[in-house]
């Protein structure tokens, strides 16, 4: 139950970090700019009800992301970000 409640838990930060990333333009041209780098060909969706398989192809692509994700936090200072973007 408690492991249940941890993926729960991280399903809802990456929905969150793509929804975010996908409303802002600063965010998505970083994270666009080092996929065209790495050459992922997967885009960041964000999962539906209604597909049965759309959570798992969500976190199959945030896999492949985590790299950019990670350089993402690490420069998030350097991005000009709002103050409410840096506390998301």
């Amino acid at each position: 139950n408690s492991e249940q409640l941890q993926i729960n838990k991280m399903i809802k930060k990456c929905r969150g970090l793509v929804k975010m990333i996908g409303k802002s333009s600063v965010l998505s041209a970083f994270v666009h700019q080092r996929k065209r780098k790495s050459k992922i060909k997967r885009s960041l969706l964000i999962d539906c009800r209604s597909r049965w398989n759309s959570t798992y192809l969500l976190m199959e692509a945030y896999m492949l992301y985590k790299p950019i994700i990670n350089q993402l936090y690490a420069e998030r200072y350097t991005l000009g970000l709002t103050k409410q973007q840096l506390v998301k």
